[in-house]
Formats: C-alpha cells, structure tokens, sequence
C-alpha cells in the first residue's frame, strides 16, 4: 500500500531530523522539497549560506540514492570527477603560464596555439562526462522508490500489512 505523498512542511521536517543520517532511505518528496528550499535560499541569501545548506543536502542525497537501490557514493564519483577537473584546468593553466604559453611545445616542434586548443578540448571532453553523468545522476533521483525493502531498510513509501 502506498503511503500519500510528503507535503512541503513534512519534508522539511523529516530531512532535518536527519540531517547527518547517511544510512536508511529518503522519498522523492522529502528530496524535492528540500532542494527546493535549498535552491530557493541560495538565490534569497548570500552564496555562502547557500552552498553551506546545499553540503547539508548531501546525506539526504545519499538516502534517496538508497532509496533507489544504489549507493550514496554515486554522489562522491561526482565530487571527486570535478575535483579531478579543477585541478587539471589549473595544473595546465600554471604551466602554460610558467613556460610563456608553450615554451616546452616550442621545443616539441607544436606551436602554442595547438598546445592551447589540446588543453581546450581536453576541458570540453571532461566537461561533456561531467555534464553526462550529472543527468544519469538526476535520473537516478527521479526514480520512484524500490517498494519492497533493500539492502538500505524498508520503503519509507510503501507498506505492507501482514495479517
């Protein structure tokens, strides 16, 4: 049987009594309607605040990636792969700088200008995985719920009555 869906102030409610909980699962609704205030906040407040309630979400992302049947660290893979990013765009931008855009291409026979458009497209190419993975990710999020119980606990959504 399935339980109504969450309204707004019941979602807020449950996610933050469980704003540190990684374990167990989390509905849609719970999951929506708090990144909708979390979303809603970061555009009203300063960025700061902002970013600091969207780090709050993250066990809640974890719990509604349960929710699913997967695990949490599908969140981490994007953490990580953005990380892995920005620091080769940085790593790449300091050495071209350090060595006058190119000076070690000059001794490979490549001009700067190549050099330069090979770090572009490299960019673009992370880019366009990030960018594919973001929507396998939100895919994953609008998900219903596994109905019977997995490995994470018991569906928050559907119950069933045992006589």
């Amino acid at each position: 049987m399935e339980k109504p869906t969450l309204n707004f102030s019941e979602a807020i409610s449950l996610a933050g009594s469980r704003i540190l909980q990684f374990s167990g699962r989390s509905r849609r609704s719970e999951y929506w309607w708090t990144m909708l205030l979390v979303y809603v906040c970061n555009v009203v407040l300063t960025p700061c605040i902002g970013f600091i309630l969207y780090m709050l979400t993250i066990p809640l992302t974890f719990r509604r990636l349960h929710d699913t049947g997967r695990s949490g660290w599908w969140i981490g893979v994007g953490f990580l792969a953005v990380a892995a990013e920005f620091a080769y765009l940085v790593y790449n931008t300091v050495m071209m700088l350090f060595y006058s855009v190119g000076f070690e291409s000059y001794n490979a026979g490549i001009s700067p200008l190549n050099s330069v458009l090979a770090v572009l497209v490299q960019h673009l190419i992370f880019l366009l995985v990030i960018f594919i993975y973001h929507v396998v990710l939100l895919v994953f999020l609008c998900k219903d719920s596994d109905p019977e119980e997995n490995e994470y606990g018991p569906s928050p959504k559907y119950t069933s009555f045992d006589d």
